[in-house]
């Protein structure tokens, strides 16, 4: 599902912009965390990061649902990562947030997903050209946008789904396919 993002997000607190070569050391830093990573999966090899901001960048020029770096505004390094990733049916894409371990408590988690949220509901899909991949100029179309975003949480993960329920997710479903997470799901306003 295309999403446009105007880049960057900012917030009071925050700045969410498309990540760079230059954060891979600190994406390598948060995604090797095991616990940063207990909620993903597990840690990530060294080299991950790079790798990691080279396709959400990718997935971000052709418009498609993509993670963003997550800074705080007027001090430099990353505090984490959110943004909107495919979900398993193209109408209901995931919100995804991971906040770094020395961050967490401060409701930093939170303010990201909730710019990521105002943002994918707020900006209609930008119709490329098949040819050129250019946006094509129509009057934006709020049904062009996602109808829901999803996100995934484990039952005992109180501080993730605490942050879900701030933002306006509520729980609609246990997904056995995925390991018995939890879904939680917004619709469009």
């Amino acid at each position: 599902m295309p999403l446009s993002f105007h880049l960057p997000l900012d917030t009071p607190r925050l700045r969410l912009r498309a990540p760079r070569a230059a954060d891979a050391p600190a994406l390598d830093a948060i995604f090797s965390d095991p616990l940063a990573m207990a909620r993903a999966g597990g840690p990530r090899p060294t080299g991950y990061g790079e790798a990691w901001a080279q396709e959400q960048r990718e997935a971000l020029a052709m418009g498609e649902p993509a993670a963003l770096a997550i800074e705080r505004r007027g001090r430099e390094g990353l505090v984490g990562v959110a943004g909107i990733v495919p979900g398993p049916a193209p109408e209901a894409p995931r919100l995804t947030v991971l906040v770094a371990p020395a961050h967490r408590g401060e409701g930093l988690g939170a303010e990201a997903a909730a710019a990521v949220l105002i943002a994918a509901f707020a900006r209609p899909a930008v119709s490329r050209s098949p040819v050129t991949r250019r946006p094509v100029s129509r009057p934006p179309d709020p049904e062009d946008g996602p109808a829901r975003i999803e996100a995934l949480a484990a039952p005992d993960d109180a501080a993730l789904i605490r942050t879900l329920e701030k933002v306006g997710l509520r729980y609609a479903a246990l997904d056995l396919r995925a390991g018995g997470m939890q879904v939680y799901v917004l619709h469009r306003p």
